[in-house]
């Protein structure tokens, strides 16, 4: 999936569309959103001395990890091409 985050989704579209022999224009692509790695950048202050929490805790990362697992990546299409578009999404996954 990671690979796939952050890909333009009109280009996604495009080559989908490609693949199928569908339009474009009925392909929409949703691709995964890239973690925010600022969100997990947490100091703290142990001692007297300011630190990354993930020092001392793998939660942080846990997290990062959790988001990328429950991540998607989604087409939709017409009913009558779902065939199609199936197997040209397994193919780029």
């Amino acid at each position: 999936m990671k690979e796939l985050a952050g890909r333009d989704e009109n280009e996604l579209e495009k080559q989908l569309a490609s693949e199928t022999g569908i339009d474009s224009s009925k392909i929409i692509a949703n691709t995964p959103v890239i973690p925010d790695e600022k969100m997990l950048n947490i100091k703290i202050k142990k001692n007297g001395e300011v630190d990354n929490i993930d020092r001392y805790t793998p939660i942080p990362e846990a997290l990062n990890e959790a988001e990328w697992n429950l991540s998607h990546f989604s087409v939709y299409t017409p009913k009558n091409h779902t065939e199609k578009m199936k197997s040209a999404v397994e193919k780029l996954i």
